[in-house]
């Protein structure tokens, strides 16, 4: 048991040094991380389109990634021109990826053409209550994460529902808008006992 323990603290130092090594030798990206964990972004992002959309190859999600680190310099610069930030030009990416590959699962990504689609398609929804920790739903489509959470959405009327075990559903509609940073709060009423 105590080799064993040894041998865990071993390679977890030795896995924290090789950590703190490459990071001194990456180049930082737009997006304040290191190249590998840029790498596991994008990785992550085109496993989730190929779970919810089985018609995508694996071949096209590569080569999306091709153009994707491409175009974030460009999409990135459109963006902070509106005042967001470099986490939101990685939420738009990832929606605008994830809706252009529901409709169309194979064809051909163009840089420009992405570019376009994200930037003027695409905005940041805030969902926000009181007590946080809510469940969301935006379009029927529910959120994975809970309240006070954020994520790229498609531009135009959303209807947002935030509902939380012990109180009273709150929903409305919120207007998404190009570019920007739309926030929907709820203060949410403790149903009566």
């Amino acid at each position: 048991m105590l080799l064993l323990r040894l041998v865990l603290v071993t390679f977890v130092l030795g896995s924290f040094c090789a950590i703190l090594n490459s990071q001194s030798n990456t180049h930082e990206t737009l997006q304040g991380r290191s190249d590998s964990t840029q790498e596991i972004w994008y990785s992550k992002t085109a496993d989730d389109i190929a779970k919810s959309n089985h018609a995508v190859k694996e071949e096209t999600l590569r080569q999306d990634i091709r153009v994707i680190k491409a175009a974030q310099p460009t999409l990135y610069k459109m963006l902070s021109q509106e005042g967001l930030r470099t986490s939101d030009s990685r939420m738009i990416t990832s929606a605008a990826w994830s809706e252009f590959r529901k409709d169309h699962p194979n064809d051909k990504l163009e840089e420009d053409k992405f570019v376009k689609f994200a930037a003027e398609e695409f905005g940041i929804l805030a969902v926000t209550s009181k007590p946080d920790g809510a469940d969301i739903e935006v379009d029927a489509r529910p959120w994975t994460d809970k309240t006070n959470a954020e994520n790229g959405v498609r531009v135009g009327t959303r209807h947002v529902r935030v509902s939380m075990p012990g109180y009273e559903d709150s929903e409305g509609n919120s207007e998404v808008k190009k570019g920007k940073r739309t926030l929907f709060h709820a203060d949410l009423k403790a149903k009566p006992r």
